[in-house]
């Protein structure tokens, strides 16, 4: 089953758009005891500190796994290569002979132009003596579902949960957590122009962490920063030199146990003129 896990890893990392809807994944024909990774969409906000699922089986009563279920084994974010056609195709309006840019745009409009385009990726075991037959997955934040159910087919015979055991050069459990998103905050921008360029100084409390500044998408946007141990200065401009067109797309993170955030923004237009009314928002993840 390690084997099998990694090479349903990597299929979802080249081909996730395939997940986005949520209701079919990869993986989805298992055994009862079996580990199944399910791919449950684009820019999906969960973690194993949040989220809970319900498994349906063919026959049965539901089995719940609340917050916290040591069978909930990881939460993993994945992206796409920056050289897919994916990529490529969406940001120079090319179809590549796969269509690259009609799917890009068709995602873009899903996630609201959002480019940070994680694949999030939920791995958890199935329930041991589960009945054979479809079943359906839900899974859930605070009640809320963060994709539609998705079915995986419960095959004849007992399975075993991966162990992640570490051996021969393959991922232990541990392993697999640290791949999953370290806690920070993720910093958006509102305000009446979109600007060329913005400046900001980002006041953090002395001591308490080490700041890491994480940019979504290296392919669209510059972030360029440095920190003082109380301050942090970041400086975000296009890559291509022309203006970014939507907000959400000066998204950045700032990782690393901070606490105590605040900013000063400072924005201008592609001649250097100061564009007023720029307000930084900042919000735990």
């Amino acid at each position: 089953m390690m084997n099998r896990t990694l090479v349903v890893l990597m299929v979802l990392l080249t081909t996730s758009l395939g997940g986005c809807a949520g209701t079919k994944s990869f993986s989805t024909a298992v055994r009862a005891g079996d580990t199944v990774a399910l791919a449950v969409g684009w820019n999906v906000p969960v973690s194993r500190t949040n989220l809970a699922a319900t498994i349906t089986p063919s026959s049965g009563p539901a089995i719940e796994y609340p917050v916290g279920d040591a069978r909930i084994r990881a939460v993993v974010n994945m992206y796409p290569d920056p050289m897919s056609r994916l990529i490529v195709g969406t940001e120079t309006d090319q179809s590549l002979g796969y269509n690259a840019n009609t799917n890009g745009n068709l995602l873009a409009s899903s996630v609201n132009g959002d480019k940070d385009l994680s694949q999030t990726m939920v791995l958890l075991d199935v329930p041991a003596g589960i009945a054979t037959g479809m079943a359906s997955v839900n899974l859930t934040v605070s009640g809320v579902p963060v994709t539609s159910p998705i079915a995986v087919e419960i095959l004849p015979g007992t399975g075993t949960a991966n162990t992640f055991d570490g051996s021969s050069g393959s991922l232990s459990t541990q392993q697999l957590q640290t791949l999953e998103r370290a806690s920070g905050s993720v910093v958006t921008f509102t305000g009446s122009t979109v600007p060329y360029a913005i400046h900001l100084v980002i006041a953090h409390d002395y001591g308490v962490g080490v700041p890491w500044v994480v940019n979504p998408r290296g392919d669209v946007k510059n972030v360029a920063w440095n920190d003082t141990g109380s301050t942090i200065k970041v400086m975000l401009t296009p890559v291509a030199g022309q203006n970014l067109q939507q907000w959400v797309n000066f998204k950045f993170f700032v990782a690393g146990g901070l606490t105590g955030l605040s900013a000063v923004v400072k924005a201008y237009d592609s001649n250097g003129n100061v564009v007023p009314g720029v307000t930084a928002n900042i919000q735990p993840l």
